[in-house]
């Protein structure tokens, strides 16, 4: 799973707009292209918080 996620970063990286939840992967597509000197023409970071679930699983016995 490592090398999925450094290839895609990577490719989000060369593209010129990003449209993204809060993800690490985000992130550091955004600081390796600030690393080569470039920003995103169009970034859209979508934020709706962390995400709960309310449902609780009892364990039956």
């Amino acid at each position: 799973m490592g090398l999925e996620v450094i290839r895609d970063m990577y490719t989000l990286a060369l593209c010129d707009g990003l449209v993204a939840g809060l993800s690490q992967v985000a992130v550091c597509a955004q600081m390796n292209k600030m690393a080569i000197g470039k920003v995103y023409e169009d970034l859209e970071i979508i934020d709706k918080g962390v995400y709960k679930n309310t449902r609780f699983f009892h364990k039956h016995r």
